[in-house]
């Protein structure tokens, strides 16, 4: 008698678990099923065990507590091992051990499981009889495969996921109402075959099957936010993947919308909150890598921090979300110069890359981007022998990457500027013949028309302009002006990179004009180059260091010209820039060395005001810049008068003491202190 009550109210309290999917309810579900587990231990035929299980998983996906899978798996390997095990419940059994199995993996990243999911779920697909329980199966086998090429690549295993899923979502069968299941895990198998092979028509499929799953997933169903994610991340690709345009931006923007919802609604505890967070941030970082926009660049390492806490206590997937946070903490770096992102960018790229084996698909990736960022740290520090690592852990990186990736070309060109930058220090022609051979395979590779190929086409011309520097081939020169228009086409007037290629571009004409056998072909080369130059010193956001460099090149063309009005216009921007090149937010010492390196601009800017003949212009020429740090210092003074002042007023003392401690901190920081800039202008790098 208690026996059929017990049945009775576990049935009530599944079938309401079941509609509401409420952790109460599912807390009343497992409760009961518990007891009568335990009340018919010696007559129950396995059904009571798999109703458990069942419930058990599925307040492990809403709350994520890890000893509902433990229990969960114990409770099917019983059954599976049972002899007795009636026929009709022998895969089912299989069936759901290999899910249960495949989320333990996916939250502790134990091998051992994802082999045994594997081995049930071929076992479970095996023993179904034709419909909609195999073909789920059929399903769930290809995710776990899916998962397997992520742990130890293997384009065979991709393929035969992509070929279960295809089965699992095939019009003569389907998977009845859990058809937006099959539909969405296909489209995440053919996204990431994507993202290692490179076909743009996976994306394009992935899409469409994840649009095909939100139209047929019921609303309010528990996995929407799932499959809101998943299509978001496919757009999200699909826009990155693509060049610059209305589609890329609608992609985007679309990606960014499904990813909000989705972290939206997630439930705070689900496991799935922390990938929700994580994929939302690399979509913010995607907008910031097409517009620059530094809200999303902020909202990116928010997001990517977020992901973190709640991954909190070990997920397998933790590296990727400690990788995101290195890649938005580079990027916030390049952009604002503070060495403390890049120091903490390191440290999250280097823990990512140590929690993974080498025959991770994800290691090569971490590595590379690890690497960049030591280029970067050496283009702060100039230490040798972070340059030796940084081209190093790149090399590294490459040699574990699949040829076909698409990652291939732009971690090549990467390899390319770190081998320039060595080569231009240490004088190696070998070193800069590599940066030449690295920077042509990845113009080779990149496609023409996608994002990346200017960035790759732009260190190339940096590399060729590097190595003419030091042969002095015509060869070189010429392939450096090509390469840098290149990359100028193929950028729109808002990309950031856009003033690098143009210096470039402007400094290599003004070197051809100066081989050019006669006049015509002389003064076309220096108007040209005149043009190009002042358009990279007159690019919004352009880094000062850059600035200068491109305003003082337009003078002295100009010059050559004997354009002395324009000259003067160049050598103007130039030294005005100089403030904000040695900005009082780095140490004086640092402000020091980048005056010294322009110590000739101010000299240089009279002498063309001169031929102009404009000697007040020449005069206030000279005194700004001489007095860059005198000027810094005055504004020091003038601001500690009116933090003074400020402190006078009962409601301005405590933003004066803020300030006092800003300024203070300010004026003691060491040379890789946490409000340094980069010491050395910023290169196209591909990520």
């Amino acid at each position: 008698m208690r026996k059929a009550w017990l049945a009775e109210r576990a049935q009530s309290a599944m079938r309401r678990a079941s509609e509401t999917n409420s952790e109460p309810d599912l807390d009343a579900a497992v409760r009961l099923l518990r007891r009568l587990h335990r009340a018919t231990a010696h007559t129950d035929d396995g059904r009571t065990s798999l109703a458990l299980s069942h419930f058990l998983l599925q307040r492990y996906e809403l709350s994520g507590r890890k000893d509902d899978l433990d229990e969960s798996i114990a409770l099917l390997e019983t059954v599976c091992e049972r002899s007795d095990l009636p026929p009709a419940l022998r895969p089912m059994a299989f069936h759901e051990l290999g899910t249960v199995l495949m989320r333990r993996h996916e939250a502790s990243g134990a091998d051992g499981d994802l082999r045994d999911a594997e081995a049930a779920l071929r076992q479970a697909v095996s023993l179904h009889p034709p419909g909609d329980l195999r073909d789920q199966a059929t399903d769930v086998l290809g995710v776990v495969l899916r998962m397997r090429f992520d742990r130890w690549g293997g384009v065979d295993v991709l393929e035969e996921a992509v070929a279960m899923g295809r089965r699992a979502v095939a019009p003569s069968g389907g998977v009845g109402s859990d058809r937006f299941s099959a539909l969405n895990n296909l489209a995440v198998t053919l996204r990431i075959r994507n993202e290692h092979v490179g076909r743009l028509a996976d994306l394009d499929e992935a899409v469409a099957l994840g649009r095909e799953a939100l139209s047929v997933i019921a609303p309010g169903h528990p996995r929407l936010p799932s499959v809101r994610f998943n299509l978001g991340q496919a757009l999200r690709l699909r826009a990155a993947r693509t060049a610059p345009g209305p589609r890329s931006e609608q992609d985007l923007g679309e990606a960014v919308e499904l990813l909000l919802s989705a972290a939206a609604t997630l439930p705070p505890g689900s496991p799935e909150r922390s990938r929700a967070s994580a994929g939302l941030a690399t979509a913010y970082r995607e907008r910031f890598d097409h517009t620059g926009d530094e809200i999303a660049l902020e909202a990116a390492v928010r997001w990517t921090r977020d992901a973190l806490t709640r991954s909190a206590g070990g997920r397998a997937d933790r590296y990727a979300m400690l990788s995101d946070l290195g890649m938005a903490l580079g990027a916030r770096f390049r952009l604002r110069g503070s060495t403390q992102d890049l120091w903490d960018a390191l440290e999250a790229l280097q823990e990512a890359a140590s929690a993974l084996p080498d025959d991770h698909a994800a290691k090569p990736l971490v590595l590379a981007e690890s690497g960049m960022l030591l280029w970067e740290l050496h283009q702060r520090t100039g230490d040798r022998a972070t340059l030796d690592d940084s081209v190093l852990v790149q090399s590294r990186a490459l040699r574990l990457m699949p040829p076909q990736s698409p990652e291939v070309p732009g971690r090549r060109s990467n390899l390319g500027l770190a081998l320039r930058t060595r080569g231009i220090r240490t004088g190696s022609i070998e070193d800069l013949d590599a940066a030449v051979r690295e920077g042509k395979a990845a113009a080779e590779a990149e496609p023409r028309g996608s994002r990346r190929r200017p960035m790759v086409l732009s260190v190339l011309a940096g590399s060729h302009w590097a190595r003419f520097g030091s042969n002095g081939e015509r060869a070189d020169l010429d392939d450096t002006i090509g390469a840098a228009e290149e990359s100028v086409a193929g950028r729109s007037a808002a990309d950031p990179g856009r003033a690098e290629a143009l210096r470039t571009l402007g400094a290599a004409l003004a070197a051809r004009a100066g081989l050019a056998g006669n006049e015509h072909d002389r003064c076309r080369d220096l108007n040209q180059a005149v043009t190009v130059l002042r358009e990279a010193a007159g690019t919004e956001g352009t880094a000062a260091r850059l600035l200068v460099d491109s305003a003082r090149r337009w003078g002295e063309t100009a010059a050559a010209l004997q354009d002395w009005e324009d000259a003067v216009e160049g050598f103007r921007t130039a030294v005005g820039a100089l403030p904000t090149l040695a900005w009082p937010g780095i140490v004086r010492a640092d402000q020091e060395r980048l005056l010294a390196e322009n110590d000739s601009l101010a000299q240089d800017a009279a002498a063309a005001a001169l031929r102009a003949r404009a000697p007040e212009t020449a005069l206030c020429l000279l005194e700004q810049g001489r007095g860059v740090i005198w000027s810094h210092l005055l504004d020091a003074e003038v601001a500690r008068a009116e933090i003074g002042r400020l402190r006078q007023t009962p409601e301005g003392a405590e933003l004066a003491d803020r300030l006092e401690a800003i300024r203070q901190e300010m004026d003691t920081l060491d040379p890789l202190g946490p409000a340094g800039r980069p010491s050395a202008h910023v290169s196209d790098t591909v990520g």
